[in-house]
């Protein structure tokens, strides 16, 4: 009786303190942008937006050169230790842009944000250069 006593009020404390409960923490935050010719400065559709260190989520920007990347997030079960693990609030900080006939683009999100007072924050253009093939 006294073993259960004991499981039993450590998984109640760890249910409180939010160890045992599964839950989410950001990955990487929503963005808008849109992605150029570098000469031209024509908006580019169909080109390929997303996180260096992820594969997903991805986004294509439409007609008018404009992308939206959704937010990711993380999922835990089981969790002890900082509410941003693995990361500790460091998102993801460069994108990878790629549109065929172009050469592929790192970018730094934070050299690229106009607007960072918006809810999903704002890129300028992003801009590819053409590879003359």
């Amino acid at each position: 009786m006294r073993k259960f006593s004991l499981s039993l009020a450590i998984g109640v404390s760890g249910l409180l303190t939010g160890c045992l409960i599964p839950h989410t923490s950001e990955r990487s935050p929503q963005l808008r942008g849109s992605v150029a010719d570098s000469q031209t400065g024509a908006s580019l559709a169909g080109a390929k937006v997303q996180w260096l260190e992820q594969s997903s989520p991805s986004a294509l920007t439409d007609a008018d050169g404009i992308f939206s990347l959704p937010a990711s997030k993380n999922w835990h079960v089981l969790y002890w230790g900082h509410a941003d693990w693995p990361n500790h609030g460091r998102h993801s900080r460069n994108l990878f842009v790629t549109h065929s006939h172009y050469y592929p683009t790192g970018v730094n999100v934070f050299t690229y944000v106009t607007n960072r007072s918006l809810r999903t924050p704002e890129l300028r253009a992003i801009s590819l250069e053409h590879t003359h093939e």
